[in-house]
């Protein structure tokens, strides 16, 4: 292990390096990363924010913002990549990827309801356009301690604007659905749901949604965080750890077709 270990770590530097002037490679779904990077989605419709691992044959931590060299192993509380249990390289955060092919069907029509917010999404996120709106769905890795669905359902067009997310986690049958309408602004406790994280001990996980306007000029924060007692006072997000909270969207967005 130990003359393997020098190989691994030269072999990674040289091909961070060689990512200069690198063609980009399509990743299977219209979205693209440089030859020297590693894919992190190949799902159709997958967001771009974190979709390139920054080196080949990366090791895609289960939290898909972070990834390790080829042959370590992530620990995500631990901020860390690991070789043989061996603390050795700080955990490497992915480069969004970029749109080279447009695959859906609706290919060229910009008033689509996904044609500009996969540009904003995560790539453990998707998005399907309807009528009236769309549908996120996501897969979020709660600090590599447990995974959640997020189905978030956007309705622009309303009188008023309204997002509503479910969020599911299957270990523990929790399946709770909260919602805002335009103006509002609520951070939800989602009953059940807790991760352990070391030093800090439980954190209660809460789904944070904001929406602000109408469809030409809207304003949506979706997001999880979490919150914990710390020396008898209450603290969230980066507060307890710069990994929190995890964005799903958060900008403003304009939907043109209300018709």
């Amino acid at each position: 292990a130990a003359a393997v270990l020098p190989c691994i770590l030269v072999a990674f530097f040289i091909n961070a390096v060689a990512s200069v002037n690198n063609p980009v490679k399509d990743c299977g779904n219209g979205n693209g990363c440089l030859a020297s990077q590693t894919c992190v989605s190949s799902a159709e419709g997958a967001g771009l924010l974190h979709g390139c691992a920054p080196a080949p044959k990366a090791a895609v931590c289960e939290d898909a913002r972070f990834s390790c060299p080829s042959h370590f192993t992530c620990n995500v509380t631990g901020n860390s990549c690991e070789f043989e249990n061996v603390v050795l390289v700080p955990l490497m955060t992915n480069m969004d990827a970029v749109r080279i092919i447009d695959q859906r069907q609706d290919v060229g029509d910009s008033s689509d309801f996904c044609s500009d917010l996969t540009k904003h999404l995560p790539s453990e996120c998707n998005c399907v356009s309807s009528t009236k709106g769309g549908v996120v769905n996501c897969s979020i890795s709660l600090l590599g301690k447990d995974t959640v669905e997020v189905i978030a359902e956007i309705m622009p067009c309303g009188d008023p604007a309204e997002l509503t997310a479910e969020i599911k986690e299957t270990v523990l049958g929790i399946d709770s659905t909260f919602g805002v309408k335009s103006g509002e602004v609520e951070q939800f406790a989602i009953p059940g749901l807790t991760i352990g994280v070391p030093v800090i001990g439980n954190i209660g996980i809460y789904a944070d949604l904001e929406l602000k306007g109408n469809a030409s000029n809207l304003e949506i924060n979706l997001a999880l965080d979490g919150c914990a007692k710390v020396l008898g006072k209450t603290s969230c997000g980066a507060k307890l750890t710069h990994k929190l909270p995890i964005t799903i969207l958060d900008g403003t967005y304009s939907f043109e077709d209300c018709n």
